[in-house]
């Protein structure tokens, strides 16, 4: 009966928790999300297959490498030099918990020859007995380094003519994922752009994002993308080595890793640590807690661990594994207040007032951005096909619409949103019209394409160049060579199908996957050489700048969709939708040129109260009735409550977490 009440619950977004008690609620959530999130960590399958066949098959030597954290003994193929987990930090153990992090001091001799898939502490990780899972652990801030075959790393000189750096940081919400996916082995992308590519761990979930304070005691957040930047500092102290230019460096990252791209563009401290960048699916419309604001979600977090009394010490000596499976909870937390980024990124990076001053889109807004340097920021088609998957079984009818669209965007722009979208199914929508198709598109557009777009048009009127900003749309449809089941996304240009493409590391990869796969490390390549994404072989990509031709009085904007067999420019993609984020001014006001105005608090829904009782839960309206059965997604099979819950409480993340 409490699984019935918790789907009814969030699917109608009614406020439940005065119903009952909260507390039980919340478990009620985050068990059926710990279920969820236990079957979407990365499964490392063909992927893992492809890495050790590429990068570490037919090894023909071993080159030793000497760096400030220690010689270092990789291994070489025909095609490339491989170095897997490269300590680049002290482990962020013991006192180091939760602290910036330290150089790692120098090892001595180290065999890194074969990729062991170290990733950093995340939920689920399964612990019994006193053993936990050896590939999730405190102690992972490693990278790996791939340098094409053709760099001597024998050489007993320095090595003359230095390779571009592409530096890949991965998404994940911040909560999972790992540079030592094998999804991301670089062997192949470095191999094919002749550049030097570098993947990083970094630290995940409360213990990479946490803020604390208590008496003269604190911790000020951000402790993970201090973790890209020791990474980084790593790379310009030792790169030459595997021969790559530390002055020619790209950092490059998906959705949250996109993210944290975007902020290394607005840090000083980052500034000098690279040279360009490129954001994939960047869900560019989050809204970045202060220091003091981020408090709220470490006192949940305290509450679910049940630190009552000297609450530092409780957080310092809670076992790993029980701290990032809390998240299910805080996460739960959250749902009950109604604050749909806290659902989805509850630990995410802060604005100090120090390296952060303000919300990024302010910044890029102003000119406060580093603007010497070129960007690529771009996202796919359908980034939340997955919404059609979820829903494959259940029509989302107009009230149901409405009400997703209040929990998610809050009382005063739900109503506006939802207005604006049903208007793309038609003047006379009829009583049994399904909105889900059209739900999947409206939240693409809010969490990543407008955003996306605005950044680009913000940045590019604050750049002093014309040739620094370049907009891409992906429309290729994924996994088509792998696909098992109806109910997936396969088929699609979803949130984070890309990645796999950019390191060609597709299973069953068809013949318009390795054109793909070849059309993004072309123009990846020559931007990490140039810092002008351009092909011999595929279409010419022009700057993301406003034409001198108006149509009707609008500026014209020109971006590259990526398709196979080849791209193509397009003017005005998205142009009415994103227009109206835009003037909507949901994420950043931007109507003014000489104005900014973001959202300077978190959305938080105001949904009417209604008692639970008054909904009828066993016979639902007519066009609102579900085909009760299972779906299999990512590998998960939920039954019909189990999907009605997580099509609300976690359809977002959850694809942020490939």
């Amino acid at each position: 009966m409490m699984q019935i009440r918790v789907a009814v619950c969030v699917v109608l977004f009614l406020n439940c928790a005065w119903s009952w008690e909260s507390e039980p609620l919340a478990q009620e959530i985050a068990e059926l999300l710990y279920s969820a999130s236990s079957g979407a960590d990365f499964d490392f399958g063909n992927a893992r297959e492809f890495s050790e066949e590429f990068s570490t098959g037919q090894v023909l030597a071993n080159p030793s490498v000497d760096t400030t954290s220690g010689e270092f003994t990789g291994s070489s193929t025909e095609q490339v030099h491989a170095f897997y987990s490269v300590p680049y930090a002290k482990p962020p153990v013991g006192n180091l918990r939760f602290k910036p992090p330290e150089a790692a001091a120098y090892g001595g001799s180290m065999n890194v020859s074969v990729p062991n898939y170290i990733q950093c502490s995340q939920s689920p990780q399964q612990c019994s007995d006193g053993t936990c899972e050896t590939t999730k652990t405190e102690d992972c801030l490693v990278l790996n380094i791939y340098a094409p075959a053709s760099v001597n790393l024998n050489s007993e000189n320095a090595i003359a003519e230095l390779l571009p750096v592409m530096f890949w940081i991965h998404g994940g919400a911040f909560f999972v994922g790992s540079g030592t996916n094998p999804g991301y082995d670089g062997g192949w992308l470095s191999n094919k752009t002749n550049a030097v590519v570098v993947n990083i761990n970094y630290r995940l979930d409360a213990l990479g994002f946490l803020v604390f304070e208590e008496g003269g005691d604190k911790f000020d957040g951000n402790q993970g993308f201090k973790d890209q930047q020791l990474a980084l500092k790593w790379v310009r102290d030792n790169i030459a080595k595997f021969g790559g230019d530390k002055d020619k460096v790209t950092i490059f990252g998906n959705s949250a890793g996109a993210q944290s791209v975007m902020l290394h563009l607005l840090s000083q401290e980052s500034d000098p640590l690279f040279h360009r960048a490129i954001m994939q699916s960047n869900p560019a419309v989050f809204y970045y807690y202060t220091t003091d604001e981020a408090k709220v979600v470490t006192e949940e977090l305290l509450d679910v661990l049940n630190c009552t009394t000297n609450k530092l010490d409780c957080l310092m000596n809670t076992e790993a594994h029980i701290l990032v499976n809390a998240r299910a909870r805080v996460m739960a937390k959250a749902g009950i207040r109604r604050n749909i980024f806290d659902v989805v990124e509850p630990y995410r990076p802060v604005t100090d007032g120090v390296e952060f001053i303000g919300q990024p889109l302010d910044q890029f807004q102003s000119g406060n951005w580093q603007k010497n340097k070129a960007f690529i920021i771009g996202s796919n088609t359908e980034e939340l096909e997955f919404i059609n998957v979820v829903f494959r079984n259940r029509t989302v009818g107009k009230t149901i619409f409405e009400r997703v669209n209040n929990f998610v965007l809050g009382d005063y722009y739900g109503p506006i949103v939802s207005e604006r979208y049903m208007q793309l199914a038609g003047n006379r929508p009829g009583l049994q019209y399904d909105y889900t198709a059209i739900l999947a598109q409206e939240i693409g557009d809010m969490f990543f394409v407008c955003p996306s777009r605005a950044l680009a048009r913000l940045a590019s009127r604050s750049s002093p160049t014309s040739d620094t900003v370049y907009l891409y749309s992906n429309s290729h449809p994924a996994d088509l060579g792998a696909c098992t089941s109806e109910a997936s996304t396969c088929g699609h240009a979803y949130h984070g199908s890309e990645p796999r493409y950019v390191f060609n590391t597709v299973p069953n990869a068809t013949a318009d996957d390795m054109t793909v796969s070849d059309i993004f490390s072309d123009y990846w390549g020559s931007f990490a050489y140039t810092g002008s994404p351009q092909s011999d072989k595929y279409t010419a990509w022009p700057a993301y700048v406003p034409q001198s031709e108006a149509i009707e009085g609008m500026s014209q904007w020109t971006n590259i969709l990526l398709k196979a067999p080849n791209s193509e420019t397009e003017t005005g993609y998205k142009e009415d939708l994103c227009d109206f984020w835009d003037e909507l001014g949901f994420y950043v006001n931007i109507t003014s040129p000489g104005e900014v105005t973001t959202l300077s608090t978190p959305v938080v829904s105001d949904v009417t109260e209604i008692d639970v009782t008054e909904v009828d839960v066993t016979e639902p309206a007519e066009n609102e009735k579900t085909t009760v059965g299972s779906a299999t997604i990512f590998g998960i099979t939920f039954s019909f409550t189990e999907k009605l819950m997580i099509a609300v409480g976690y359809f977002l993340f959850m694809m942020l977490n490939l």
